[in-house]
């Protein structure tokens, strides 16, 4: 933060999938954007509006990072606990959720019986404790410094047999 700006950059040719990162990572393209996490913030609040899109951007956090939560009926951020229901409204044959935790704020998420939570060394320990008692992961890795990489790497040869794929 500190008025830190960082290039924006955006993955293309993904229509389900749409990524925003404000450091540098390999094979993203840089859309000319320098954007502070603040000024990020309100781009992304600004682009969920615009499509009615019925989700609240939180933060940014200390890190520079932002959140999403689903927003109920009359535009209140709802708790994390509810997405997993929201999922498998909307996909019904999801028995399933991999859920990449960190914050306390992620408790109700990560202890939601048909989510199994991965967390992170700068996981809260609250957060730490709710993924250990459901038999979930820590990876002894920051998520923003390969930890997110290496959980994904988990779930893919894990829990989905798919060979390694380099990141």
């Amino acid at each position: 933060m500190n008025g830190e700006v960082y290039p924006v950059l955006i993955e293309q040719g993904k229509k389900e999938v749409f990524t925003l990162a404000t450091k540098s990572i390999g094979g993203l393209v840089n859309e000319g954007l320098e954007l502070n996490p603040e000024e990020l913030k309100d781009k992304i609040s600004e682009f969920l509006e615009r499509r009615d899109l019925k989700i609240g951007v939180v933060g940014p956090y200390p890190d520079g990072n932002i959140d999403f939560l689903p927003l109920g009926e009359e535009g209140v951020m709802l708790d994390k606990g509810v997405v997993p229901g929201l999922i498998q409204s909307s996909f019904p044959s999801v028995t399933r959720i991999f859920a990449l935790v960190d914050g306390d704020n992620d408790i109700s998420l990560a202890a939601h019986p048909d989510v199994f939570p991965i967390t992170f060394a700068n996981g809260s320990d609250g957060v730490k404790t709710v993924v250990r008692q459901k038999g979930g992961i820590v990876i002894e890795r920051v998520g923003y410094e390969g930890g997110c990489a290496e959980a994904l790497r988990i779930i893919r040869s894990h829990f989905m047999g798919i060979g390694t794929a380099p990141f």
